[in-house]
Formats: C-alpha cells, structure tokens, sequence
C-alpha cells in the first residue's frame, strides 16, 4: 500500500545515516525531479536527530499497540537522570548496565534497589529517594509514544532495557510479577522458546536471562549493526 507506513520496513532497514541526509537535502525521482524538499535550512543537525527519534518512537508504539510486540528494535530514547547525590547519568553512557524504568503514580512505593540493573523511576515524590529519577517531560512524552499511550497513562507501566541499550520488556498496570510473555522484542520467532535457559522462579530475573543470552542484532541497509 502506498504511501508506506512508518512501522514497516521502509523506515527501520534504512540506515539512520541515510534518513539524517534525505531529511536533510531531500528525495528525487528517477529524472532528478524533487519529491521530498530538503530540511537543512530550517533544522538543525540536533533537531535532525531528533526528528528520526520521534518518528521511530512512534512508529514502535503503533507496532506495539496493534501486535503485542516491537517488530524492529527500539533504542531507548536519550535522556539523563539524577541519581542519589545529585549524580546525572546519560542514558547513553551507561551501557553495559541494564535498567529498569518504573512509572508510579500518585502515592506509590519507590521499588527496591536491585544490583542486577539500574533502576529509574518517572513520578517519584520530592521526599522519595529513589536509586535514579526521572524528571523530564520530553523524555516523558518519548517513552508514552514507545509505549503507544498517553503521557497520564504511564504510572503502573515499567521498562527493561539491555546491556546494549535496547528495549526489550515491558510491564502494563494490570500485568503483576514480570512474566515470560513481557519480553516484547526478541529475535526468536513468535511462539519460539528462545535459547535453552534454565527457568528460575523469578520472572524478573528469568526474563533477564532471556535478554541476556538473546542479544539484539539491528538490520540496517541489509547489515546487522
């Protein structure tokens, strides 16, 4: 169908080098006539990137919403933190750390600290001393459109992301413990086992072990990165 939709493959296989350019100076057809103008003299190289995240941010909340899962991998948009002591962290610095996002709402508990990845948390009091918080509502807003729902229905929601910075599970407001069918993006076909783990009581830490041992490969331009 055309014109194609964003959460196909048109807009994942691209390279992102490639994408960063055609907003940049354009498309044209095979005579050299435009059919897309050229954005460089209205943004800039950051709001160029910016643009990409936002289009990939949408398209994986729509994949997500209408299929149960994230057909293409998902980085975890950039963002800082502010953790105890005032420390801020880069979301892209903090590999190999896995994290875990929680988003609580009015009145909730700020999850234990866990060694086994870095917890933030989105809607923590001023009085709550969480291990790293969340604050930005850009960031915010980027998150909701991941998950395919609106900035007030985040509370109850929680991320898991890998030692590569990939999004890999996530939890809804009536789902409970962690559980095998909260890893949404995966490279086993759906209904596939996985890799052959051992299977702990813990969902958390089963579904850790499952990220663990079944690494993220991004196909762009034909080439896993």
């Amino acid at each position: 169908m055309w014109p194609p939709d964003l959460t196909g493959g048109l807009l994942w296989r691209r390279l992102e080098g490639e994408l960063y350019w055609r907003i940049r100076h354009g498309l044209q057809d095979r005579a050299g006539q435009p059919t897309m103008p050229g954005f460089h003299d209205r943004l800039s190289a950051d709001d160029t990137w910016a643009v990409l995240d936002h289009l990939q941010a949408q398209a994986a909340g729509r994949t997500l919403q209408a299929s149960g899962a994230w057909s293409w991998p998902v980085p975890l948009p950039r963002m800082v933190w502010t953790c105890r002591g005032g420390q801020t962290r880069d979301s892209r610095a903090i590999a190999p750390q896995r994290v875990r996002l929680v988003f609580l709402g009015p009145g909730e508990a700020v999850p234990v600290d866990d060694p086994r990845l870095l917890t933030v948390v989105a809607g923590a009091a001023p009085s709550q001393d969480p291990e790293c918080r969340l604050d930005d509502p850009v960031a915010l807003r980027a998150l909701a459109q991941v998950l395919g729902v609106a900035v007030p229905d985040l509370p109850g929601h929680q991320l898991l992301v890998d030692r590569q910075g990939w999004l890999r599970a996530r939890s809804r407001p009536a789902d409970g413990a962690w559980r095998a069918s909260d890893l949404v993006c995966t490279t086993s076909p759906p209904g596939a086992a996985g890799p052959a783990t051992s299977t702990p009581a813990d969902g958390l830490e089963a579904l850790i072990r499952r990220m663990d041992a079944d690494p993220v490969r991004s196909l762009r331009g034909g080439y896993p990165h």
